[in-house]
């Protein structure tokens, strides 16, 4: 599933009032999708070892404004002990540069398992405002990739929207397991979640800076 109209507006600017339409025939997004990859029992595994792996949990990640209000919180812990699951997931993301974004990738970062339980969220941003890893300016983020392991019907809220210009916001996942690729300089955000636990696996894709 592909869409190849695009639009940068940034969504904490821009008032419209435009509603999410359920139904839309062009997008503003470029994003590649897998529908429903991972079995119930695959992604039951992946929490579960994620979950228990000696990796290191960083302390709720605060995103604070201007004025000094609490916008955004996540659990993130880094996955860098399972290289099965870090060469899947750059399987995936090399598919979705090869058959649709061709971008120039030198580094794939190692993974994060992202837990979201209640009034945890991450507000608008986009990744590639996430500059010079590991001491080198000259890379940046590109490519997105984020894998659903929770069941949608286990949890209330924490959807991931993207901001799709004049057509509002949409959000891509709709069935546990589901895998979507997407540019890291599209805005996007993680809604509240209102009750429930949500789970996801994260990877970027770095390369030299667009010109």
């Amino acid at each position: 599933m592909k869409y190849i109209q695009t639009v940068r507006n940034d969504p904490r600017k821009e008032l419209t009032n435009s509603k999410c339409k359920e139904n839309l025939n062009i997008s503003s997004i470029d994003y590649y999708t897998w529908d429903h990859t991972l079995s119930d029992a695959e992604c039951d595994f992946l929490i579960q070892d994620c979950g228990k792996a000696e990796t290191k949990a960083l302390p709720k990640t605060r995103i604070t404004s201007e004025e000094g209000v609490i916008q955004g919180s996540t659990q993130v812990v880094r996955g860098d002990r399972s290289k099965m699951i870090h060469n899947v997931m750059i399987h995936f993301m090399e598919e979705a540069n090869k058959n649709f974004f061709k971008y120039d990738i030198t580094q794939t970062l190692g993974f994060n398992f992202l837990t979201y339980e209640k009034g945890d969220h991450y507000v608008w941003h986009k990744d590639s405002d996430y500059t010079g890893v590991q001491g080198d300016k000259q890379l940046v983020r590109k490519l997105s990739l984020v894998i659903l392991l929770s069941d949608p019907d286990s949890f209330e809220g924490g959807e991931l929207e993207f901001f799709n210009g004049d057509h509002g916001v949409f959000y891509p996942f709709k069935k546990r397991g589901s895998i979507i690729c997407f540019n890291s300089f599209d805005w996007h955000r993680i809604k509240p979640v209102t009750k429930g636990v949500r789970h996801t696996l994260v990877q970027w894709s770095l390369g030299p800076r667009l010109r």
